[in-house]
């Protein structure tokens, strides 16, 4: 801030990954918003090249690739000159299983107003799951762009890492929650949901390996992942790991869940 003008830093106690997204979009004054965690790192164009492709293209939203990076890892962004320009219904399904965007805020340029009047739930972790969804049903128009140009670092404190607390079933409450936007909006693409709400389940089982008690909660993630596994193994658009965790569910639900553990957490 110092240096640029352009900069202003702004401060409020520690609330959470939410409010400190919603305090920054209050705060923003410019047409659009893009998001940068503060362990990641981008590259130069990172902004300009999904304005770039709103302009060419008329979409509301500018998507483009992140790759995952290990701490201390060497990462060098990597260009495209692809383009993918996709209806709300395309983009959330695009989205949903998982394959060329997730539901990350990071490497999307929003409207501002949007973001302001859709606010990630405050107090809630797995925000992202959350809100990406609604703010992609608004868009007549997303484009998509292949280039990476932001590379997110896995750490033992990412949300995705992290040890099992009470708080890991909001993963759930979110996952629920698009669900039911998805089989009410957009019945074409609920194959896609179960899909993504299968993932999510799967992390909270898998984060809750070893853990005594919560048996009504697990239960209830158990009972939707044994329904839904046949469907998710059987879709050729499922993303292979969660085909093959369908099929390891077949191991039992303790086993299942020590294995996703081990290999996924």
């Amino acid at each position: 801030a110092a240096r640029d003008s352009r900069v202003r830093v702004l401060h409020q106690e520690n609330q959470g990954q939410a409010a400190a997204r919603n305090h920054g979009v209050a705060a923003a004054r410019g047409e659009y918003t893009a998001f940068i965690d503060s362990d990641d790192y981008v590259a130069p164009n990172y902004i300009s090249y999904m304005a770039g492709l709103m302009e060419e293209t008329g979409a509301q939203i500018g998507i483009c690739t992140l790759s995952e990076c290990e701490p201390g890892q060497e990462w060098h962004p990597v260009e495209s000159r692809e383009v993918q320009v996709m209806t709300a219904s395309q983009a959330l399904e695009t989205m949903l299983y998982q394959r060329s965007f997730t539901t990350s805020p990071c490497c999307k340029l929003y409207p501002t107003r949007w973001l302001q009047e859709t606010p990630f739930p405050t107090g809630r972790i797995y925000e992202d799951l959350g809100t990406i969804y609604k703010l992609l049903a608004r868009a007549e128009k997303v484009v998509y762009g292949p280039s990476v140009l932001y590379c997110y670092i896995q750490t033992k404190k990412s949300t995705m890492r992290c040890s099992f607390s009470p708080r890991a079933f909001d993963h759930k409450t979110s996952a629920d929650e698009l669900y039911a936007f998805v089989e009410e909006r957009y019945p074409q693409i609920l194959p896609a949901a179960v899909s993504r709400r299968f993932s999510a389940y799967c992390q909270v089982i898998g984060r809750m390996a070893g853990v005594e008690g919560y048996q009504a909660e697990r239960k209830a993630l158990w009972d939707q992942i044994c329904r839904d596994r046949w469907q998710v193994a059987k879709n050729p658009r499922t993303r292979v790991k969660n085909r093959i965790a369908a099929l390891l569910t077949l191991l039992g639900c303790g086993t299942f869940g020590r294995i996703y553990a081990r290999v996924c957490g």
